[in-house]
């Protein structure tokens, strides 16, 4: 399991799994090395729209969800 892990973070497997599967590396440093064009190429460029945020959900919403839960969990 080691030697898949330390092979999966390995710098070398950056450009393949960045380029032929569009997917963000776990090492930093290899990322960074790949250049900011290559990033935007792959569609890991930076994020300039609004991101949404999990925010606590209002009170008011919480009980009626729970109270249409119990509903449902009743045969309703």
């Amino acid at each position: 399991m080691y030697d898949f892990f330390n092979a999966w973070m390995d710098p070398g497997s950056t450009d393949y799994i960045v380029n032929e599967w569009g997917y963000g590396h776990g090492n930093q440093t290899a990322m960074t090395a790949m250049g900011a064009d290559a990033l935007v190429w792959a569609g890991l460029g930076p994020v300039e729209v609004p991101v949404l945020a999990q925010v606590p959900m209002d009170q008011q919403l919480r009980e009626k969800m729970i109270a249409e839960f119990e509903k449902i969990k009743a045969g309703f």
